[in-house]
């Protein structure tokens, strides 16, 4: 994050098999996050819609807010707009992005925006040797 001058950063995570047809989905997500002037927000996907059945929810969504609970349908899916001053309160070089996630849950600022695009993640090498018959 040192390395740009932008106040806010897309990120893509590299274990994700990213479509173009996600582009108007994140589109999407850009707008609200910049209409809304929000802190954070992920790119979640329902569960039914994972390729690999094995991966937990991570997430719910209420009206495009994020809360955990028992039931967890969603999926995030390794696309975020975070604003990288959330990351001035964490004083350690190294930490989990969940912290930051949970500490906005707690405060009610993590946002998910849903697309309802197929999710290909890249689990584990069984996970990969099947993507590739596909």
């Amino acid at each position: 994050m040192k390395h740009t001058s932008e106040d806010n950063v897309l990120i893509f995570n590299p274990d994700t098999i990213w479509k173009k047809d996600y582009l108007n989905k994140i589109i999407e997500m850009e707008k609200m996050y910049f209409s809304k002037k929000i802190k954070n927000i992920l790119l979640l996907v329902k569960k039914e819609l994972s390729f690999d059945k094995n991966l937990n929810g991570d997430f719910d969504l209420k009206e495009n807010s994020i809360i955990k609970n028992n039931e967890n349908k969603f999926i995030y899916t390794g696309c975020q707009i975070m604003n990288k001053k959330l990351l001035s309160d964490y004083k350690d070089k190294n930490f989990s992005i969940t912290n930051v996630w949970n500490d906005l849950i707690e405060k009610k600022e993590l946002y998910g925006f849903e697309t309802d695009n197929d999710f290909y993640h890249l689990t584990d090498l069984e996970t990969f040797k099947k993507l590739q018959d596909l």
